[in-house]
């Protein structure tokens, strides 16, 4: 056996490959800057290392951007849950809010462009402001209820990436029609999200070949090719 087929033989032999990660009480990131010669995964232990990442493209993709910073910031609210003693942050309704809201701030500025990361941190801000009207002064309360936000907004992304990702495909199978999807289809693509479309006609037995055309910043092209195999 060769060595390029030992290579993709490994490759396929790999569990799905996933931009983030969380078990055993760990937050973890791909690092797509190395891909696709090395597969790391990159703890993130603060909301700091969070905002690093993001700004620093270790991780992208709207999405999955979004989907970080919600959790890194659920994490870290846990930590203080678990904490003994507690954050003084934990003393008050107002202490947590003058805490959390910074916070929001901050991981918007890792990539303000990213509409998802936006949408994220204005929806966790919103989920605080309504905790904080109706949880009676209860902080426990409060703070629980941002953390369960912060692991929905990650949960749902990936729920509507399939729903997406089938939309898209039995789309495109309409326009090229019965005849051609019986032989399978060649898909040319460019943009993150469309992979998810190429997985869904794969899953269904409706893919041939798929092209990748990208030329995007730190070579992307070739990790959505890794993602591919």
């Amino acid at each position: 056996m060769g060595r390029l087929a030992e290579l993709l033989s490994a490759i396929t032999s790999m569990a799905p490959l996933t931009s983030i990660r969380t078990s055993n009480g760990k937050l973890e990131i791909v690092n797509q800057l190395l891909l696709p010669h090395v597969t790391e995964f990159v703890h993130i232990s603060s909301i700091q290392e969070a905002h690093d990442a993001i700004k620093s493209m270790k991780i992208r993709g709207a999405p999955a951007i979004a989907s970080l910073a919600s959790l890194s910031l659920s994490y870290h609210l846990t930590e203080a849950l678990e904490a003994s003693p507690q954050p003084d942050f934990l003393d008050s309704p107002q202490a947590l809010k003058a805490h959390v809201e910074p916070i929001l701030d901050f991981l918007f500025t890792a990539r303000p462009t990213a509409v998802n990361l936006g949408a994220a941190t204005r929806r966790l801000r919103k989920s605080l402001a309504s905790s904080l009207t109706s949880s009676e002064g209860d902080v426990l309360s409060i703070t629980k209820a941002l953390i369960a936000e912060g692991h929905l907004i990650a949960d749902e992304d990936v729920g509507r990436n399939k729903e997406m990702s089938k939309w898209g495909g039995e789309w495109l199978l309409s326009l090229v029609g019965p005849e051609r999807s019986a032989n399978g289809l060649n898909v040319m693509t460019g943009y993150g999200t469309a992979l998810g479309l190429i997985t869904y006609l794969h899953e269904t037995g409706k893919l041939c070949k798929a092209y990748y055309t990208q030329t995007a910043p730190y070579h992307q092209g070739s990790r959505r090719v890794f993602e591919f195999i």
